[in-house]
Parts: C-alpha cells; sequence; structure tokens
C-alpha cells in the first residue's frame, strides 16, 4: 500500500518536531507561559484613576434627594457623604427598609447628627401614601 502524498514519513523530523516529548514543543510551551506570566505582571501593575467627585455648589443648585430613593450616586453629591457612606446609606435602607424620618439616618453607620445637620438641607423625604395619592386621576 502507498502512503498518501502531502503526510511527513512515520519517524520523519517533521512528524517528531510535532510530538508532546520533542524539544521544540517544550521550548514552544515553555515561551508561551513566559509570555503568558510576563501579561499577567503587566496588567495587574495597571491601576485604574481613581474616580473624581465634582460637587456643585448646593446653595445655588437647591439640589434635593429623596432619602427613600436615591442611590449611592446622588447620595455622593452631598458634601461629606463619600463613596463608602454612600453605599452604606444604600444597603441600610435594602436591609432595613425605608427611613420614616430624616433623623433615622442616624442608624446607618458613620452618620451622627452632625452630619444629619450639615445635609438636611439637601434631604427630603417621600412617604409611600403620597406617591400614591398622585397616580389617582
Amino acid at each position: 500500500m502507498s502512503k498518501p502524498t502531502g503526510l511527513p514519513a512515520a519517524g520523519s523530523p517533521q512528524e517528531r518536531s510535532l510530538q508532546r516529548d520533542s524539544p521544540g514543543f517544550r521550548l514552544l510551551i515553555g515561551v508561551s507561559c513566559l509570555l503568558l506570566l510576563l501579561q499577567w505582571f503587566w496588567t495587574s501593575s495597571q491601576r485604574p484613576l481613581p474616580l473624581v467627585v465634582k460637587r456643585g455648589n448646593q446653595s445655588q443648585s437647591g439640589f434635593l434627594i429623596d432619602v427613600n430613593q436615591a442611590g449611592w450616586v446622588e447620595w455622593m453629591q452631598l458634601e461629606g457623604v463619600g463613596p463608602a457612606l454612600a453605599s452604606r446609606i444604600v444597603a441600610d435602607r435594602q436591609v432595613h427598609g425605608p427611613f420614616a424620618t430624616i433623623e433615622d439616618l442616624g442608624r446607618v453607620p458613620g452618620i451622627g447628627p452632625a452630619t444629619i445637620d450639615r445635609i438636611r438641607s439637601s434631604l427630603r423625604i417621600r412617604h409611600e401614601h403620597q406617591t400614591a395619592d398622585r397616580r389617582l386621576p
């Protein structure tokens, strides 16, 4: 029987270079691992730029947030409220339910009477019954 043309002969140098135990294959795997390792080191050394928050002048803008509807982005617009505190406020509201009064914000770790007094002019509470009344024709 004749062997099909185009395929390397058994034991030929071409066939040996494709085997796993050949030095060429080992070199290829070693170089690939080295390149992946270098790429991983380079990627892990890159750090994202810090989040820059631009706050408007509250007295001119009249910015009001609803304490039971605002997300962490809205909370961060208030002076003295950073990403961690804003996230804690939203998480507390999700776990313990809506705030009945502005003073209820004091149940969030990191918010005391001084913080509440400082941001009070930018806060409002819209209760559920008020929202339902407005929907009726």
